[in-house]
């Protein structure tokens, strides 16, 4: 009896890392959507404590001359979370493309698999009703004999 050979074989290995390569990407990017979230808290946290920083200053009372300096830092730290902020908005919506695209390859690739095991299906029918045919014209061709004789 000869084995069941896909002919799609390769084209599904290809479909199966074409996937895998769609699942990569998405983890990367699910990574660097972390990571960027990571950054915006702690640019916050920064941004707070300085706030809090100067208020505590000012209460005690600050030179004028450092004034400056904490506002320059406060205006570049929002420079910085409104920039990370746009990267968020950026990443997520790589990652929103990035997921269609993983179920894309997701849905070919199972595709292929039900026609494989579909086409397997098939053969072992046709591969079992042909050794029944056979098994059945052995008994006729022996009951023939046995009458005969």
């Amino acid at each position: 009896m000869k084995k069941f050979r896909f002919r799609l074989q390769s084209f599904l290995g290809y479909r199966k890392h074409l996937e895998q390569e769609a699942k990569q990407a998405v983890s990367i990017t699910q990574t660097k959507i972390n990571d960027c979230k990571n950054r915006i808290d702690a640019y916050e946290m920064n941004q707070q404590k300085n706030i809090t920083e100067l208020y505590d200053k000012m209460s005690m009372g600050i030179d004028a001359k450092q004034i400056p300096i904490y506002t320059s830092y406060h205006d570049r730290l929002s420079f910085i979370l409104k920039n990370e902020n746009m990267q968020y908005a950026q990443l997520t919506n790589e990652l929103s493309h990035k997921q269609k695209i993983l179920k894309q390859r997701s849905v070919e690739k199972k595709a292929l698999e039900n026609l494989q095991q579909r086409k397997k299906e098939e053969y072992y029918k046709k591969i079992s009703d042909t050794l029944q045919k056979e098994s059945e014209d052995m008994n006729i061709i022996r009951k023939i004999r046995d009458t005969r004789k």
